[in-house]
């Protein structure tokens, strides 16, 4: 356990794929202990959404970012592979020998797979769980993404050489989106 609150508990992932990957749980207090997946959160839970995200930016996100040297990004799975909802928050180096194919980097790299809480919330207020259920069966049909330096967007062949330029990349920024 990296962190508890009596909202949250916050551990680290079993199977990082990054300097800093941290899996947000929700307790019983936070308003969202029971969802399973994304695609059950109805409308009214978009305000715990959005005070789970301010918890990760405000406590969480300061000291991560610095102990990852890259920006941390804060996102749920459209399919997720834990059946329990759960906020990841994952640092950009992708500095993780368990990344290890392109399936890894789509989940973490591609908006329509990895889900920022502001567009989960947008998406419920705007369509309801329809537009979740919509998101989840487009997810399941993406192909891998590109790799893409999460930094300066620039594509490179293979894994390896990712990881080796992200490391590197000068363009790299500290913030949390």
């Amino acid at each position: 356990v990296f962190l508890r609150t009596p909202e949250y508990c916050v551990i680290y992932d079993a199977f990082p794929k990054a300097r800093v990957h941290l899996l947000v749980l929700f307790l019983e207090r936070s308003g969202l202990a029971g969802v399973n997946e994304l695609q059950e959160l109805e409308p009214s839970h978009c305000e715990a959404i959005e005070r789970a995200t301010q918890f990760a930016q405000d406590v969480l996100a300061p000291g991560l970012g610095e102990f990852a040297r890259a920006p941390i990004r804060a996102g749920f799975h459209a399919v997720p592979s834990l059946n329990v909802l759960h906020l990841h928050l994952i640092s950009q180096d992708f500095d993780s020998p368990r990344l290890q194919n392109r399936k890894h980097w789509t989940s973490f790299a591609s908006p329509d797979y990895f889900i920022a809480p502001r567009r989960a919330v947008e998406v419920l207020r705007g369509r309801g769980t329809v537009g979740l259920q919509e998101i989840r069966a487009a997810a399941a049909r993406l192909p891998p993404a590109p790799l893409r330096c999460p930094h300066c967007a620039q594509e490179l062949p293979a894994l390896p050489a990712l990881r080796a330029h992200t490391a590197s990349c000068a363009t790299s920024a500290r913030s949390m989106p």
